[in-house]
């Protein structure tokens, strides 16, 4: 068969293979916050039509920018206000705010308005003064000045559409030439299309840096392994293809690489090395038992168990299917996929190969091949040991897994230095937090009206407790506005920022407001039919726990002290939230179903009840290792380390899988167990050791990303199947061994 259609097979992938390639090369990436969103989740449904109703906080962009000796200096002043002058010729941006062209209303007693600017630029003696009303006014901190008094915000107001085409990319590249050309101390560009134009740019650079790293340990590995050239080779060879066709068949389906799939390409070209690895491991047995009908033999002898790992490590990524999160489902389809492309290449493109170039001797490290005998015959003198060690394991494990809870940062997927981390830790730091707040209102009874007294003052006990309990900065809301009213009705003094004391008062500034408020942004927090309003701002990350525990309170307060308005908190991170939690549960469901299918796939295959279990236990301790290491080390479950328990057990099995196999076909009638067990042992020890170190060792440069959920993905499945090698090595032998010597075979 390998030699009548070998060489046509080896033309036609070729030939896909350039075609594959060149759509690999037009994949994109995608860093947007809405893809970790539960779709189906009625908050979902919610917040959008909250923002069919207010404007998207993807409209708006923020330049944080540090002046070292101040901000009231008149270099840097005259600096910013050229740059702000700039900002406003740049196609796409419809509005820029900044300290030197915003202005304050203020209306004397003999009532004639005036704007007056917060600073007069070509005036510095009346910096003084201007700093005096700025340092004053509430409405302004975290807005114009941060918490150091040296750093300050441009706010700009974008187009709707310009996070289409080529656009975002002009706009952009003009805002960092514009502030580039002015020296600032520090200068951060943060917000909607930035953020996610940005972060696509990191995931690119990401993948393609990270791929690099796996390519150079993998090479190691194989030439410790084969010693040659073509021992490396070879399965570089199928490991490249089998990246390149899942990106080219992602780019086929117009998926875009985002925050969790960026793995993929990885993952892929790690677990692709341990169907090449059994492949070639084997056939070099086999060659050299007898040259004569090796590549048959071979794959007799590991085909199916390949066949089988491929479609359990399948199992364990499809699994994730259950999720009701789009990237995660994502992750879920397209490593499945890729996983099975793996396979097909494997026993396609290789045996033809390997007629022309052969791996190499037996050159295994001393490890695997000195050491394994002796390893052996001291797991068979310790079986109670290990049987012992296993149970305290089991012990500890628990405790520690009953610590994990529900826990991620909003802004903290960003680990390292680069543009997109400074920019959130410069803001986290000065102007009042990243994470977004915020809530939609709505009044229960339509003859009502979010402008009446009584609905304004209890629209004013939220504010503050928002801001004094919750902690809520940069807070933007309709009594807010209100407050800002009164204050410039009263010629601008900052101590008149408040709510009116009497409703005859209130009338009167709600009808200036009325008056004047399309021009100064009240629809931004009002409906025209003043049926709905907005409370938005910012706090600081300080996860999904805190969050919730800060919610329960809030909505206690709300029971006590609200009673003509529906109160709902939604926003990308309050979704998020919804997310970590939805993951966290679904995942109990991935987990649980990838354990049962694969545990009746195997009891079905091996027509055995007690492989089943064996293959269980062997495979749930590493799991519940890294999910007692997670608790006492007090990692949250969240999107990313949700998912790892069905990913690793579905690529963790394999190893177990390949050793039962062995196993059943040493078990001949007039062998002895420990016999089989020895041989078993010894042969796919080897194997199991290399590819276990090649793939752990893989998805440990994981830990070398930006990415905070892709640390995790690659140290928590590291770890994970570091510990499951461990259990195959040590546990698997024992329990096969007390199994078959107990039921008398």
């Amino acid at each position: 068969m390998i030699e009548k259609f070998g060489k046509p097979v080896l033309i036609i992938i070729g030939l896909a293979s350039l075609c594959m390639a060149w759509l690999a090369t037009q994949v994109r990436f995608d860093f947007n916050t809405e893809a970790l969103f539960a779709r189906h989740h009625p908050e979902v449904a919610a917040y959008r039509d909250f923002l069919d109703r207010f404007k998207h906080e993807n409209e708006y962009l923020a330049i944080a920018i540090r002046s070292e000796n101040g901000l009231f200096q008149q270099d840097f002043l005259t600096k910013l206000d050229s740059l702000t002058r700039d900002l406003e010729g740049i196609d796409g941006i419809l509005k820029v705010d900044a300290l030197t062209n915003a202005t304050f209303l203020k209306i004397g007693p003999l009532g004639i308005p005036r704007d007056v600017p917060l600073v007069t630029v070509s005036r510095p003696e009346t910096y003084h003064r201007d700093s005096a009303f700025l340092y004053a006014m509430p409405h302004f901190r975290h807005n114009f000045y941060g918490d150091d008094h040296r750093s300050t915000c441009i706010y700009l107001t974008i187009s709707r559409d310009i996070s289409e085409g080529d656009r975002t990319d002009r706009m952009l590249s003009a805002i960092q030439r514009s502030v580039g050309k002015f020296g600032f101390d520090a200068a951060h560009l943060s917000g909607g299309p930035y953020s996610m134009h940005a972060g696509a740019r990191a995931l690119k650079e990401e993948m393609y840096v990270l791929l690099g790293l796996c390519i150079i340990l993998v090479i190691g590995w194989l030439w410790l392994s084969f010693r040659s050239i073509s021992g490396v080779l070879l399965p570089l060879c199928i490991n490249l293809l089998s990246v390149i066709w899942i990106l080219g068949v992602m780019r086929f389906c117009e998926v875009e690489v985002n925050i969790l799939t960026v793995v993929i390409p990885i993952v892929l070209f790690v677990v692709a090395t341990s169907d090449v690895v059994h492949l070639l491991n084997r056939y070099r047995e086999e060659r050299l038992a007898a040259e004569e009908g090796a590549m048959n033999r071979t794959i007799r002898g590991v085909g199916f168990s390949t066949l089988l790992t491929s479609i359990t490590t399948a199992l364990g990524f499809l699994s994730l299917l259950f999720s009701d999160i789009e990237v995660v489902n994502q992750l879920g389809v397209f490593a499945a996929i890729g996983v099975c492309l793996a396979f097909c290449l494997t026993y396609t493109v290789l045996p033809p190969l390997l007629k022309h170039f052969h791996p190499g001797a037996n050159r295994n490290p001393r490890l695997l091949t000195h050491r394994l005998p002796g390893l052996f015959d001291a797991i068979q003198r310790r079986k109670a040991s290990i049987i012992f060690g296993a149970f305290a394991l089991l012990f500890l494990s628990g405790a520690g897994a009953s610590m994990i809870r529900v826990d991620g940062l909003f802004s903290g997927e960003l680990r390292q230095n680069n543009e997109l981390g400074d920019a959130s830790r410069f803001v986290e730091g000065h102007f009042g937090g990243t994470r977004p707040f915020v809530m939609s209102i709505r009044l229960r009874s339509p003859d009502k009206s979010m402008m009446d007294p009584d609905i304004l003052r209890q629209l004013d006990r939220i504010d503050h407790y928002l801001r004094e309990d919750y902690g809520v900065n940069r807070m933007h809301s309709l009594s807010g506005n209100i407050r800002l009213a009164w204050c410039s009705l009263n010629n601008g003094i900052p101590y008149n920022y408040k709510m009116p004391g009497t409703d005859k008062a209130l009338c009167k500034v709600v009808d200036k407001v009325r008056q004047h408020g399309k021009k100064h942004g009240l629809y931004d927090v009002l409906s025209p039919d003043e049926q709905y309003t907005r409370i938005s701002g910012t706090i600081y990350d300080i996860g999904t726990r805190e969050a919730q525990e800060r919610n329960q309170r809030l909505a206690v307060f709300l029971a006590d002290n609200i009673d003509t308005l529906d109160i709902q908190l939604t926003g990308s991170a309050h979704l998020v939230d919804i997310s970590n939690q939805t993951i966290s549960f679904n995942m109990i469901k991935s987990l649980g179903l990838a354990l049962g299918v694969i545990t009746l796939v195997l009891g079905g295959i091996f027509r055995s009840a007690r492989i089943a279990l064996i293959t269980l236990i062997t495979n749930c301790l590493p799991l519940l290792m890294i999910a007692g290491m997670m608790g006492w080390a007090g990692i949250g479950l969240n999107l990313a380390t949700a998912i790892i328990f069905t990913i690793a057990f579905g690529i963790a099995v394999d190893d177990t899988i390949h050793f039962l196999i062995r196993f059943r076909q040493e078990l001949k009638p007039n062998r002895s167990v420990t016999a089989a067990l020895r041989t078993s042992f010894l042969s796919t020890g080897k194997a199991i050791i290399l590819t276990s170190l090649i793939i752990s060792g893989g998805f440990l440069t994981l830990i070398g990303s930006q990415f905070q959920s892709t640390y995790y993905i690659g140290l928590l499945i590291s770890l994970t199947l570091i510990f499951a090698l461990m259990a195959d090595l040590l546990l698997l032998p024992v329990l096969l061994g007390l199994s078959y010597r107990s039921s008398g075979t």
